[in-house]
C-alpha cells in the first residue's frame, strides 16, 4: 500500500444510487476525496461540454487517471486501503458476492432505466396487462425470494461478522448493503421485504453501526 494517498475526485449525482457505497468506502478507508455532485437533468441533457465524455460514477485519480464502473472503483479503493483481500481465493469470494448482488438487481435495473436500455416497449407498471407489470410480479414472486434466501443463508453461515467470512468489512459489504436497500425503494417492490429475512435485517443494522458509517451520516446534509 503506497504511503502517499492518491488525490481523488468522485463524480456522481446528488443521490445515493451506485455512488453512495463508494463514498462510504472512501470515508471508511480514510481516503480524502472531492465529492462532485452532478445535476441529473443537466448531465442527462449533456448541456455542458464538461460532461460530454463523463460516465457516472467516475473516479479521477491524481488528476489524470479516470476510473468508471462502480465495481471497478470499489476494487481500486479496496486494494488501495486494504479492504479487498490480498489472498486470491478470498478476493474471488468477494467478487462472487458482489456479482450475486448485481445479478439480483439486473432485472430491476432494466425496468428502472427502460428508456436508456431500449426497453420502453415494456410499458408501465400501472397497466396490469403490460410486460412491466408481469415482470415485476415474477421478480416479487420468484427472483427476489431466491436471491434473498441465498444472502440470508450466506450471512447466517458467515464465519465472522461480515458476509465474506471476515472480521472487518470488505468492499462486498458496502456494495451488498446498498443493493439490498435499493431494491426496497423501487416501485412495485414490497418496502418491508427484507424484514422477512432476520439475518439480512440484522446484517444491515450492523453495517450502520460501523463507526465510519455513523460518522459519515453525522455530517451536515447527509441522509441514510
Amino acid at each position: 500500500m503506497p504511503d502517499e494517498k492518491p488525490k481523488l475526485r468522485f463524480f456522481y449525482f446528488d443521490a445515493k444510487g451506485t455512488g453512495e457505497p463508494l463514498r462510504l468506502l472512501m470515508h471508511h478507508a480514510q481516503l480524502p476525496f472531492e465529492d462532485v455532485r452532478l445535476d441529473r437533468d443537466l448531465f442527462t441533457k449533456k448541456k455542458s461540454g464538461a460532461f460530454s465524455h463523463l460516465e457516472v460514477p467516475s473516479l479521477v485519480v491524481d488528476g489524470t487517471n479516470v476510473l468508471i464502473s462502480a465495481t471497478a472503483i470499489a476494487r481500486y479503493i479496496g486494494r488501495t486501503s486494504g479492504l479487498y483481500p490480498d489472498d486470491p481465493l478470498q478476493g474471488a469470494a468477494v467478487d462472487a458476492l458482489i456479482e450475486q448482488a448485481e445479478d439480483m438487481a439486473m432485472g430491476l435495473t432494466v425496468l428502472e432505466e427502460k428508456a436508456d436500455r431500449g426497453f420502453d416497449c415494456l410499458g408501465e407498471p400501472e397497466n396490469e396487462e403490460s410486460a412491466h407489470a408481469v415482470i415485476i410480479k415474477t421478480i416479487n414472486d420468484y427472483i427476489l425470494p431466491r436471491h434473498l434466501a441465498n444472502f440470508e443463508s450466506r450471512i447466517a453461515k458467515a464465519r465472522g461478522e461480515w458476509i465474506a467470512h471476515t472480521a472487518e468489512p470488505t468492499i462486498a459489504d458496502f456494495i451488498i448493503v446498498s443493493r439490498l436497500e435499493w431494491v426496497t425503494t423501487l416501485k412495485g417492490i414490497n418496502k418491508n421485504v427484507l424484514k422477512k429475512y432476520p439475518c439480512i435485517d440484522a446484517y444491515i443494522k450492523r453495517f450502520y453501526q460501523i463507526p465510519s458509517v455513523i460518522a459519515y451520516y453525522a455530517q451536515p446534509g447527509r441522509r441514510k
